[in-house]
């Protein structure tokens, strides 16, 4: 029972965490152009069906947690926290949760950025990854790549072209030589 004890503060930590790091980096930002405004709401109800079913899966279906998934999701959930965080700041004043370009937006290279392209979106897949396992919640996560890895792509795809409209050849030579998720050249 203890093992359960650390699963629902992990999940509570990490949750917080997230709420954290939606309302708080927001209030100091330049506003710039914005695409795809809906983008958000499917990124919101994916990201809060991960923890709503995954919890329910967990209290209905599993109800004790194993020792190897909470260490597994656990390290996955850390490495989360910390690549969102490496990445918002890296980005600074750029970051935004919807697919905005700003009038002196710089094409950001380095950080984690200089590994992948999209750290954010990784931090979300690890993320609902780590809690799933974590809560042995597996048709959650099944439920999870069916409804978000489609929108990631779509997305990925429109800020794309968003930053190839803003900065060209630059951003297409970033693109060539950085991968987009995983920092394995293969996507």
């Amino acid at each position: 029972m203890r093992i359960n004890l650390f699963v629902w503060i992990i999940v509570g930590i990490n949750l917080i965490v997230r709420i954290l790091e939606t309302i708080l980096p927001g209030k100091t930002k330049q506003k710039g152009k914005i695409t795809a405004k809906w983008m958000l709401t499917c990124f919101a109800v994916s990201g809060i069906s991960v923890y709503v079913l995954g919890i329910s899966e967990f209290v209905l279906r599993v109800k004790n947690a194993k020792i190897m998934f909470v260490v597994i999701g656990t390290v996955l959930v850390l490495i989360r926290i910390f690549l969102k965080h490496w990445a918002t700041k890296t980005l600074g004043r750029y970051w935004s949760m919807q697919i905005e370009i700003r009038d002196d937006q710089k094409l950001i290279t380095d950080g984690p950025y200089r590994y992948i392209r999209h750290p954010a979106y990784l931090s979300t897949l690890l993320e609902a990854v780590g809690v799933t396992i974590m809560l042995n919640a597996y048709y959650t996560l099944t439920i999870f790549c069916i409804m978000y890895l489609p929108i990631m792509i779509i997305r990925i795809n429109l800020e794309e072209k968003e930053l190839y409209k803003k900065f060209g050849k630059e951003f297409m030579d970033y693109r060539a030589k950085v991968p987009a998720i995983l920092p394995v050249k293969f996507l």
